[in-house]
């Protein structure tokens, strides 16, 4: 092969080269932008991530908050309940010495007559 057959494909391989090359420019811009747009998504995703948290923070107090005012209404209910109960044996062992007193009474009539 002569000296200008070699320039020759030489210029043709470095034309496909330049070819190749002014496509790769192209495809890395293309990734550019795409990246770029990803870039602006993730930024999108991680404010409604941000606001997701923030908002679970939120209603997790909330709940907290109103468990403790459930328990401290069930300790209320639960203090009052005893303190009925209480009345409610007072009443009932004051009804059976009542009852037991009037027996013996009744009892003790009984044998005076």
């Amino acid at each position: 092969m002569s000296v200008e057959e070699r320039v020759a494909n030489i210029e043709s391989d470095m034309g496909h080269v330049r070819s190749t090359l002014v496509d790769l420019r192209s495809d890395i811009k293309s990734v550019q932008g795409e990246v770029k747009d990803l870039r602006g998504n993730v930024e999108g995703l991680r404010d409604e991530l941000h606001s997701f948290k923030t908002e679970v923070a939120k209603e997790f107090g909330s709940v907290a908050k109103e468990f403790g005012s459930l328990r401290a209404e069930m300790e209320k209910g639960r203090t009052e309940m005893e303190k009925g109960f209480g009345s409610l044996k007072l009443w009932f062992f004051g009804t059976l010495g009542s009852a037991l007193v009037f027996l013996v009474a009744f009892l003790h009539m009984k044998k005076l007559l």
